[in-house]
Parts: structure tokens; sequence; C-alpha cells
């Protein structure tokens, strides 16, 4: 159950009817949907989840970035994409960590360093 707190909803199925063999493919289509554009962060590797999130960042027209972590201006990068795109909300996906341990700490600093300076103000709908 998510907490009352935050305002979000949950999907009314696991799998999207676009991509049933995608484990919570639909929770990835939402996110993508109902986003301004999407950050991959970490290696494109054959997983059907990531590979999900870029097909439907292409279906609904969404702005795309796939960032590597450890590339030394990827805070850069992502900073720029987000002015460029004028992004409001932005879905964040990637590898996971059973895929590529220590990941879930890199996406987090780099998504501090983004967003947790004060230089991008988080808009609200």
């Amino acid at each position: 159950m998510i907490p009352a707190e935050f305002p979000l909803r949950e999907t009314p199925q696991e799998r999207s009817p676009d991509a049933l063999d995608v484990p919570r493919s639909q929770r990835t289509q939402w996110n993508v949907r109902d986003s301004d554009g999407t950050l991959v962060i970490g290696k494109i590797e054959e997983d059907p989840g990531t590979n999900w999130a870029i097909a439907c960042a292409t279906r609904y027209k969404r702005p795309l970035l796939i960032c590597n972590p450890d590339d030394p201006i990827a805070e850069k990068k992502v900073r720029e994409w987000v002015a460029a795109n004028d992004l409001s909300v932005v879905s964040v996906g990637g590898s996971s960590e059973s895929s590529a341990p220590g990941i879930g700490d890199k996406a987090y600093a780099l998504l501090s360093a983004v967003f947790g300076r004060g230089e991008l103000t988080a808009k609200r709908r």
C-alpha cells in the first residue's frame, strides 16, 4: 500500500497489455507516460524493463537521456538535459542492483547532486 502522503496511484495490473512478458511493465509505462522526460541511469543491457522504458519514451515522445553515472560529467549532462527540455517531472529507471552492483548508490548520488542543491527548482503539478 502506498502511504497516503504520497499522491500516487497503484496500477490496476502488473503487466501492460503491450508488454506482457515484462514484469512491472504497466508501472513503467504509466511512469513514462505521466512524466515530462525519462532518465535511464546505467548501461543499456539486455534488460527487458529498461528496454521497455526506452520504448515507452519513444512511444509517448518524451525526452530520453541514457546516462552512465561513472561519466565524470554525468551531473552536467543531466542538468543540461532537464533545462533544455524544461522538465518538471522525470521518470527515472535503469539497471538494477542485481545486474549492476553499486548502481543504487551511484544513482542516488547523481540524483542528489542534480536535484538536491536548489539550482533546479522542483515544480509541483
